[in-house]
């Protein structure tokens, strides 16, 4: 399991929005900086999220480039989601070295996408199911999760299981940010549902440092790939060091 510190790119900066509000915005600054500042304190893994490629206002290739090849000594795995919405679009992400792909939108739109991603970048794609519950039900929100659509987590993971893809990015928009703790009985569903047949990311709400130790005691530490922080390892609410420390002892 492994602590993956996240970070949010907008206009080329590092951002974190709350529950994805795009009016509610910390900015953190040069994300190059930081990203050199997660490596040099433990990180092996990086999540980057292109914002203005998601609200499709072009793209921050360049920053994304110049994370990539500042940190390429340190052999980091870094993965990008964000406005993947077509074939060419994945290939110039792969191309500048990104480790996984992370698709939305285009995926909950369209599952043969998603195959068409798998089958040409075998082992490089992750779906990213960003959910909200909606009365009774826990819905899949997307287009910069402005838009809820149709289709239920548990519908989505039943879907794309099927697809050849690396594994799944769960994100619970409502703690997205905010520092309330993560939605783990949500997660062990999912990780149940997943059993075994692709990697599952956590996201969204993970506020201390025992977080980590809950996730891994209810969710499973032999079913979470990882766990993406973004606020809480920035504003130190959550020791990076100490943190990577804990995901690679639990057993």
């Amino acid at each position: 399991m492994f602590l993956i510190p996240a970070i949010d790119l907008l206009g080329s900066s590092f951002v974190r929005l709350r529950r994805g509000d795009y009016e509610d915005v910390t900015n953190y600054g040069d994300p190059v900086e930081w990203g050199r500042r997660f490596v040099e304190q433990g990180a092996s893994h990086l999540h980057i999220v292109d914002l203005d490629a998601a609200r499709q206002r072009g793209d921050n290739n360049q920053v994304i480039g110049r994370l990539i090849h500042d940190l390429a000594s340190a052999g980091v795995r870094v993965d990008v989601g964000g406005g993947v919405r077509t074939l060419e679009r994945a290939r110039d992400l792969v191309d500048l070295g990104v480790d996984r792909i992370v698709v939305g939108s285009k995926a909950i739109a369209s599952d043969a996408f998603a195959r068409e991603l798998a089958d040409n970048f075998p082992g490089k794609v992750w779906i990213g199911l960003d959910y909200r519950r909606v009365e009774s039900q826990i819905i899949c929100a997307v287009e910069g999760w402005t838009i809820d659509s149709e289709l239920t987590l548990e519908a989505a993971l039943h879907l794309f299981i099927g697809c050849g893809v690396a594994g799944f990015v769960l994100t619970d928009i409502s703690r997205d940010g905010m520092l309330v703790g993560p939605d783990v009985e949500t997660l062990a569903k999912a990780a149940m549902i997943i059993d075994g047949r692709g990697e599952l990311v956590a996201s969204g709400g993970v506020s201390q440092i025992e977080d980590l130790d809950l996730l891994a005691r209810e969710v499973g530490v032999n079913r979470l790939y990882g766990v993406i922080s973004g606020r809480a390892i920035a504003e130190g609410k959550v020791n990076l060091v100490e943190g990577s420390r804990r995901c690679a002892a639990y057993e």
